[in-house]
């Protein structure tokens, strides 16, 4: 039982985890793209 309940929240841990980073190199990527139009654009 207690392996179970283990699982599950490492599970959870980890899908929130990789959600996260996701999200953030998201962000990331889309400023160094949006910088970079606004550059070429501008620049």
């Amino acid at each position: 039982m207690m392996v179970t309940v283990q699982w599950d929240v490492c599970r959870a841990v980890m899908v929130t985890v990789q959600m996260a980073v996701c999200r953030t190199v998201m962000v990331t990527v889309q400023m160094e793209v949006c910088r970079t139009v606004m550059v070429t654009v501008f620049g």
